[in-house]
């Protein structure tokens, strides 16, 4: 899967926010559902970074000493831009939204479909049912106690016969026959999962039934043999953002949360097995993980990430002989074809709601709230032992609390999923730009002359054409192209550039889905090596440093990068090695650090090029020079990997070949001398 990380062009006045302050405030506010608390820490210091106060309801006569909680939501939404809330379950169906309504939700209608364990895995397998199960088989089987309890005996009895001539069952008698026994917390709250049970036949789950986990209601689901790091178990979770339903729009942060198992993997795993060994409620980051630790050149701490996790991870599971390309893209594709098989029944979740007029609001001035809610999520995955992702939670508030270790923490990377979150929503307190000022009218001369190549939707010059696009269209197209330009460190995944995922989808691509799809589609060409110019004279690729990643400075609407990054938005870090060998050349040194291969190899090579005649050049000495043919120097070249590796392969192919050559004339000495004593005896 591409991840998308070009730089977006547009025009200077189209750079900038989404989420514009009501009029009468000049200042961007954000309420709280709830009295903060230590989960909100993080939240509440970007949110201050960002120029963002907070809107406190006043109390209601009943009960002075207590919020409204999400009432306000309803009654002052003009008072404040952002609501967020740690609820499992946010109370919709109790909300009116005014006609008017622009606030910024961080939750969506109906994410229960993928946030509840069971409610997802029913989607799932309905989805394995008419549209193929090879396309959404990322999930394990599941089953809900004692709900499902008739189907446990065929289950355990066609997971035996499966297994029969499975080879593994030689050194782990139980493979492939496990499973895992969880009791459901009644608040829906993620933070109370207790750690799961492994059992492995009937028996063993009807115990555990009986004592500990009786009168509860217990998930039971497939338990998967994990590919091992080190002998430890693992997995990885990915903060994944969807900021609108129509056009749909999907984005995976670039750090992942690894955690790694405190405990080493049991070589035989049974129901009295230490829980610790398989559940990561506790867990090890991967900076402190001693085989991980040599692939970090930076621990992360609270001011800055350091070495992406996930990368190191990746790089280990590479030289384990993983395809991490593939599980990478499997892993995308299981992230999106999740979201977007759920779109229509989110979409109708939300024309579900209800709405309101106030007094002095407009028909006409009626808001849609597509765009009004957004989600983030955390995806967690497990390999399993062919390396295969398996899907097994979406967590709905994902943990910001920072976690500290013995070298290091992750502080500075929940602060930057939280910082480009916002960013990426649009909740600034700077003022909106004007759509209404950006798409003019142009001229039919204009139109016919640059407009006719359809293709390039990047350049929005030619967006008011006639063929182009309707106004409503361009208008939630403008929106979009912004919250792309702050992405900061989250990729867009969908819409892709490698694959239809249309067809999973509940409901029919809109006309919004396809102008966006156009414009992503656009972006990847325009920058090709034939690039054209653009049309709009007023070209930028940023306006504040976060446009820049926070990786290099806005110098007249560019990137000036530090001088660890490089790239048009300063997203790439540098390879400081090579940059070191790339000078030593062309000062004629040996680089810091060649080796002796490498020493020889660029004095094999280092001269023997003639240098062009003078008369190349055009001069009318060179001319004459060149005429005769005599001056022509002998000039040191740039050496290529394979220059250097032919050369050193030559003088160590003559060095085997004389050792070779010595010890064939020893052996024909001795057996000469050898044959003359016989001859004198």
């Amino acid at each position: 899967m591409l991840l998308l990380r070009v730089s977006t062009v547009v025009c200077a006045w189209v750079v900038g926010v989404t989420t514009a302050v009501p009029s009468g405030r000049s200042d961007a506010r954000f309420y709280l559902t709830e009295e903060p608390r230590q989960e909100h820490k993080l939240l509440l210091e970007q949110l201050e970074t960002l120029g963002i106060d907070r809107f406190i309801a006043p109390r209601t006569q009943d009960d002075p000493e207590k919020e409204d909680g999400w009432s306000p939501v309803s009654s002052q939404s003009d008072q404040f831009d952002l609501v967020w809330s740690l609820d499992a379950k946010s109370p919709f169906d109790q909300l009116s939204f005014s006609h008017t309504f622009r606030a910024k939700v961080n939750h969506l209608p109906g994410a229960e479909r993928l946030t509840n364990t069971d409610i997802f895995h029913r989607h799932i397998v309905d989805n394995q049912r008419r549209k193929e199960k090879f396309f959404f088989n990322f999930v394990p089987k599941h089953f809900m106690l004692p709900r499902d309890e008739a189907k446990l005996p065929n289950e355990f009895e066609a997971t035996r016969k499966k297994v029969q001539f499975e080879l593994k069952r030689e050194r782990d008698p139980l493979v492939y026959q496990r499973y895992l026994v969880r009791p459901v917390p009644k608040s829906g709250n993620d933070d109370a999962l207790t750690p799961a049970v492994v059992v492995s036949s009937e028996k063993e789950l009807q115990e555990k039934l009986q004592y500990e986990f009786k009168g509860q209601e217990v998930e039971f689901t497939q338990y998967l043999e994990p590919f091992l790091l080190d002998g430890h178990k693992f997995s990885a979770g990915f903060y994944v953002a969807v900021t609108s339903l129509d056009p749909v729009r999907v984005y995976v942060f670039d750090h992942a949360l690894i955690k790694i198992s405190k405990t080493a993997y049991p070589a035989n795993l049974d129901v009295n097995s230490d829980r610790s060994t398989y559940n990561l409620n506790e867990y090890i980051p991967p900076w402190d993980f001693p085989d991980l630790q040599k692939y970090f050149y930076e621990f992360p701490s609270d001011t800055r990430p350091g070495t992406n996790a996930w990368k190191v991870v990746k790089r280990y599971l590479n030289m384990q002989g993983i395809d991490t390309k593939r599980l990478q893209r499997e892993i995308n594709d299981a992230i999106v074809k999740s979201v977007i098989s759920s779109r229509g029944f989110l979409q109708s979740q939300v024309g579900n709601l209800k709405r309101f007029k106030k007094q002095d609001e407009k028909e006409s001035e009626r808001t849609d709230l597509s765009e009004s809610f957004f989600e983030l999520w955390r995806f967690d995955f497990e390999l399993d032992d062919m390396g295969k992702p398996w899907l097994s939670k979406i967590h709905s508030n994902p943990s910001m609390t920072a976690e500290k270790s013995v070298f290091g923490t992750d502080e500075a990377i929940k602060k930057r999923v939280i910082f480009d979150l916002l960013n990426l929503v649009g909740v600034h307190p700077q003022a909106s730009p004007s759509f209404d000022k950006f798409f003019r009218p142009q001229d039919a001369a204009f139109c016919a002359d640059k407009c006719s190549d359809h293709s390039r939707v990047w350049d929005t010059a030619c967006w008011s054409c006639p063929g182009w696009f309707a106004p409503y269209i361009a208008r939630r197209l403008f929106d979009s192209m912004n919250e792309y330009a702050r992405r900061g460190g989250f990729n867009l995944v969908y819409p892709s550039l490698d694959q239809d995922y249309s067809k999973f989808m509940d409901n029919a691509l809109s006309e919004l889905d396809i102008a966006f799809d156009r414009y992503i589609r656009s972006l990847s060409t325009a920058y090709g090596e034939k690039q054209t110019a653009a049309i709009s004279d007023n070209v930028v690729v940023c306006v504040h440093r976060e446009h820049c990643n926070d990786n290099g400075d806005c110098v007249n609407a560019k990137c000036k990068c530090d001088d660890n990054y490089e790239g048009s938005t300063c997203y790439i870090p540098k390879d400081k090695a090579l940059d070191k060998r790339t000078k030593a050349e062309r000062a004629g040194v040996a680089p810091v650090g060649e080796s002796w291969k490498e020493r020889v190899g660029n004095f094999w090579n280092r001269y023997g090029t003639p240098a062009p005649a003078q008369g190349a050049l055009g001069g009318e000495d060179g001319a004459q020079t060149g005429a005769t043919g005599q001056t022509a120097k002998l000039v040191s070249k740039p050496l290529s990997e394979i220059d250097r590796f032919s050369a050193s392969k030559l003088l160590f192919g003559l060095a085997c070949v004389t050792a070779f050559l010595v010890v064939a004339y020893r052996c024909l000495a001795t057996n000469v001398e050898t044959t003359d004593v016989h001859k004198d005896n």
